[in-house]
């Protein structure tokens, strides 16, 4: 099998073009209190 390195970066995941989506940090501190207080369940 020569070519298995090749055929190895064939099949790895290409590089995604999009970044990533996140939580704003003020709905995260959000969620933080609410959990404090016990008002929440996520």
């Amino acid at each position: 099998m020569k070519r298995w390195p090749e055929a190895l970066v064939v099949l790895q995941e290409r590089r995604r073009r999009r970044t990533l989506q996140t939580v704003p940090e003020r709905i995260t501190q959000l969620i933080a209190e609410c959990q404090a207080q016990g008002c929440s369940n996520i």
